[in-house]
């Protein structure tokens, strides 16, 4: 299944998915407010998993119940692959 969800956009079906791409506009500090938007609302499945591009220079704070599996940079990007650890109620 694919969806995709504007910043606005709410969960209303309870779907919980295994994998989530971000690829947020840079330079408009987005990133952080994403992972706890998606965090918060429940949207990742047990053991999902998050792949996101955000600017190498970016000071990025990986929420605490995200583990980084990967993370690469080329550029002015970094690649990050999360997978969540525990899910919030």
């Amino acid at each position: 299944m694919c969806r995709v969800f504007g910043m606005g956009k709410k969960n209303s079906s309870k779907t919980k998915y295994d994998l989530i791409f971000i690829d947020p506009p840079f330079n408009k500090n987005l990133i952080d407010n994403l992972l706890s938007n998606i965090l918060r609302r429940g949207l990742l499945s047990e053991n999902g998993k998050i792949y996101f591009e955000f600017e190498k220079k970016l000071d990025l704070k990986i929420p605490e119940s995200l583990i980084l599996k990967k993370k690469k940079s080329l550029g002015k990007k970094s690649y990050v692959l999360a997978e969540v650890t525990c899910l919030s109620s």
